[in-house]
């Protein structure tokens, strides 16, 4: 029986009450992920979707792999209060939609990349204020 692995990468973006720039990358062992919030700010308590790109790194043959995206509060151990809906466009892109940021504080907006050998996430964090 083959146990699945947990590779976590964190990338650490603080900017007030929205990202800095709606378009950020990041990177795991085997997969280049790209997110552009829509809108580019993120306000407290609005709806914002997400555009993502999932790229297999050149070392990575695996284009078989799903995607979930969750956000979550971990000074407060919960996370949002809607669950967001994915679509796939395409083998590399999604739209993510009904995504909500209810409370003031630190976030942390992760992208769980599963495939038959593994689950990778990166995590990107940021602050509302």
């Amino acid at each position: 029986m083959k146990f699945k692995s947990i590779i976590i990468f964190i990338l650490v973006f603080s900017a007030g009450c929205s990202l800095s720039s709606s378009k950020k990358k990041a990177s795991s062992t085997n997969y280049n992920v790209q997110i552009t919030t829509i809108p580019k700010k993120i306000e407290l308590n609005e709806p914002f979707n997400i555009d993502l790109e999932v790229s297999p790194s050149q070392t990575n043959r695996k284009l078989d792999f799903s995607v979930h995206v969750d956000a979550i509060m971990p000074a407060h151990n919960h996370g949002m209060t809607v669950i967001p809906e994915i679509v796939k466009v395409d083998q590399k892109h999604y739209y993510v939609k009904n995504m909500l940021f209810h409370m003031k504080g630190d976030w942390l907006l992760q992208v769980f990349i599963e495939n038959s050998d593994s689950t990778e996430v990166v995590t990107y964090s940021f602050e509302l204020l």
